[in-house]
């Protein structure tokens, strides 16, 4: 019992159930009430086939006022099934406004006030390949790790408004490889207006972050203006932090290489060079 979680639901498979039915009858029950005894919440049995317990154990659990559920299958199954499913609807969520799509597998949330060109940027990045997964309100949860995945609300899921259009379904007009249910997400787009005093990052030596649900995810600023393609930009956004993910930087790159050939010992050697 030294690594017992008396606070936790207990899952009883196969090898627990065996092992006290090995028991001599006068040591089940002191064993079983040692556990109850505890402030377990409930007894969860998972077998392949239906246990019958003997009667000093249903006593028992009465008596401690333990809830016993039965659950056809395998323990590890049934824990693994119970642990995604908890996670899954207990997790801490949130929603916000914005368009998340995948782009080369990743999922890139496009933010911005409305009407700067978020769903038209998207549709234009869904007809060159990429996937829609939620349009207008992304429903965020968070996961173990830090992980956040993002899916559109079920009213509007596959929807998209394009003004001068109307409302367009996405899965109807390109088919099923157009949608996905729903995306880790890696990146975070910024749209915003385009100011001509605007402090906008030109080098992109440092990384920045936008913090959802305490969790921080890369971020990219992109001023908005006249000519300027913005579903490419994000698209090449997308691939650039790609890279960044495999360790590759390329400004970081290009300012070693003009750091090092801005340094003294530089400058003289191509002297050197210019003279021969």
């Amino acid at each position: 019992m030294e690594n017992f979680h008396p606070d936790r639901i207990q899952v009883i498979g196969r090898t627990e159930i065996d092992y006290l039915f090995s028991l001599p009858e006068e040591q089940q029950k002191p064993a079983l009430a040692r556990m109850l005894s505890l402030g377990v919440p409930a007894v969860m049995v998972a077998t392949q086939e239906r246990v019958e317990f003997p009667p000093v154990w249903k006593e028992l659990f009465e008596l401690a006022g333990v809830p016993v559920f039965f659950c056809q299958g395998k323990s590890r199954e049934v824990i693994a099934t119970l642990s995604e499913f908890l996670e899954e609807h207990l997790s801490e969520k949130t929603n916000l406004h914005g368009v998340l799509l995948e782009i080369l597998e990743l999922g890139v949330l496009v933010m911005g006030r409305s009407g700067i060109g978020k769903s038209e940027s998207a549709l234009d990045l869904v007809n060159r390949g990429h996937r829609l997964v939620a349009d207008d309100l992304v429903e965020i949860r968070y996961y173990h790790r830090g992980a956040l995945r993002g899916r559109a609300a079920s009213p509007i899921k596959y929807h998209m408004e394009i003004r001068g259009v109307g409302i367009i379904n996405i899965q109807d007009l390109f088919g099923v490889s157009a949608i996905r249910e729903e995306k880790e997400i890696d990146l975070i787009i910024e749209l915003v207006d385009w100011e001509p005093e605007g402090d906008y990052d030109r080098l992109g030596l440092d990384d920045k972050y936008k913090e959802i649900l305490g969790a921080p995810i890369p971020y990219v600023r992109i001023p908005v203006s006249p000519g300027r393609n913005i579903a490419t930009i994000i698209e090449v956004a997308a691939r650039n932090q790609l890279l960044k993910n495999m360790g590759h930087y390329s400004a970081r790159r290009l300012d070693q290489v003009l750091s090092r050939r801005s340094a003294p010992e530089a400058v003289k050697e191509d002297r050197k060079r210019d003279k021969t």
